[in-house]
């Protein structure tokens, strides 16, 4: 495995065969190139730092973020923001909404609700 190679770079390699001590070696393969690629991936930040606070007193209540799904080389496709069921606290309620992202498209945003019932 080889790290810090550039993505679009193209790089040689050939394989020598090694037996169980260092005098045995077979020949070696025929030289190959490639060309590394980034991977599609996408980010979601729904990174509002104020204290979500409330009020035992005042309930039904309720608080939802927006948050900003990030597409980068390319990605594509449809994203579901859920909330995770087993950390839900009894009476505590999270929901989530699904995006898509088309080709092309920079940014698109979603919004998450926590809900005291």
């Amino acid at each position: 495995e080889d790290s810090g190679l550039q993505n679009g770079r193209e790089y040689y390699y050939i394989v020598v065969p090694k037996g169980v001590n260092d005098a045995c070696y077979g020949p070696s393969s025929d030289c190959a190139a490639v060309v590394p690629s980034a991977q599609p991936y996408f980010t979601v930040d729904c990174s509002d730092s104020s204290v979500i606070d409330f009020d035992v007193n005042r309930v039904p209540a309720s608080v939802s973020r927006q948050c900003v799904v990030t597409p980068y080389d390319g990605w594509t496709g449809s994203i579901s923001v859920e909330c995770n069921p087993t950390s839900t606290l009894m009476g505590i309620q999270c929901e989530g909404e699904s995006v898509f992202i088309k080709a092309g498209q920079s940014t698109a945003t979603c919004t998450i609700t926590i809900s005291i019932v």
